[in-house]
Parts: C-alpha cells; sequence; structure tokens
C-alpha cells in the first residue's frame, strides 16, 4: 500500500510541475553540454587557424619561386604537361 501512495504522489507531482521539470531538465542539458560544444568550437577554430597559416606558408614560398623566376611558383607544385609548355632548365 505505501509502494502505491508513493507512485501516486510521485504522478501528482510531476503532473502538478511539469513545466517546472521539463524546465530544470533543460538546465542541466544545457549545462553539461556547453562546456563539450565550446571544446570542440575552439578545436575547430584551431584547425581552421592551423589550415589558415599552412596556406599562408606554402603562398610565401611560391611567392619566393616568382620572385626568383621558378615556374612552379606560377604552376605550383603541378606542373603542367611538357608538351604544352617547355621544361624549366636552372641557370
Amino acid at each position: 500500500m505505501k509502494q502505491l501512495l508513493g507512485v501516486l504522489l510521485l504522478v501528482g507531482v510531476i503532473l502538478t510541475w511539469w513545466k517546472w521539470l521539463l524546465l530544470l531538465a533543460v538546465v542541466v542539458l544545457v549545462v553539461k553540454a556547453f562546456p563539450v560544444a565550446l571544446r570542440e568550437f575552439r578545436e575547430e577554430q584551431a584547425a581552421r587557424k592551423e589550415r589558415a597559416a599552412e596556406i599562408a606558408a606554402r603562398a610565401d614560398e611560391q611567392t619566393a619561386w616568382v620572385d626568383a623566376g621558378d615556374p612552379r611558383g606560377i604552376f605550383g607544385l603541378y606542373m603542367p604537361d611538357n608538351r604544352m609548355y617547355p621544361p624549366y632548365i636552372a641557370s
């Protein structure tokens, strides 16, 4: 009988206070999930900055090649077919 009374009391509390209980559950979920989402955002942001730095370094290298007269500065690491362009001869 005590168990039935306890279950009825619990059901009554849930039905009476369901809005507040739902709000509490949402708050707890947000508090638990926010640090994880923030960490993932910061990791993604760091990866993007690293990728941008790699691209900038490659651009600087290719600019130096152009200044030196090396065709790799124009075409990058993927040279065109030799049938279309004469091969590069270092002097």
